[in-house]
């Protein structure tokens, strides 16, 4: 994987919830999943509200991720690969265990708030 592929696949993980801080191509992003699909967007909403992301809304939003050519950014078969970076590196955790694979919550600790944190965020059980 080159670097800016690396940097791609995190940068559709985790979103600056205020609206100042995001770039234009996450803007289009959001955009495209509210005109898209109801629980893509209520998956967003989830996301933003309490940093809880689904695996639907990640690759939904890989999907969506088109390059300059307007070619998708990221080729099917990656995805898992991709999955697997962002765990690896600590900036997706599972929040329960075996259950469908389509819906597998995680919770993206780079987007928790910087207050203290009740404790089921970072205690495991």
């Amino acid at each position: 994987m080159q670097p800016q592929f690396i940097i791609d696949t995190i940068k559709y993980a985790i979103w600056e919830v205020r609206a100042e801080d995001v770039n234009d191509e996450l803007r289009t992003l959001e955009t495209q999943i509210h005109n898209k699909s109801r629980s893509m967007q209520m998956d967003l909403k989830l996301h933003f509200e309490s940093v809880e992301l689904t695996r639907s809304l990640l690759t939904g939003v890989w999907d969506l991720a088109k390059g300059l050519d307007e070619k998708p950014k990221f080729k099917r078969q990656n995805k898992t690969p991709m999955l697997d970076v962002l765990k690896r590196f600590m900036l997706l955790r599972v929040l329960v265990g075996p259950c469908d694979v389509k819906l597998e919550p995680y919770v993206v600790p780079a987007m928790l708030p910087t207050q203290v944190l009740l404790p089921e965020y970072i205690t495991q059980e």
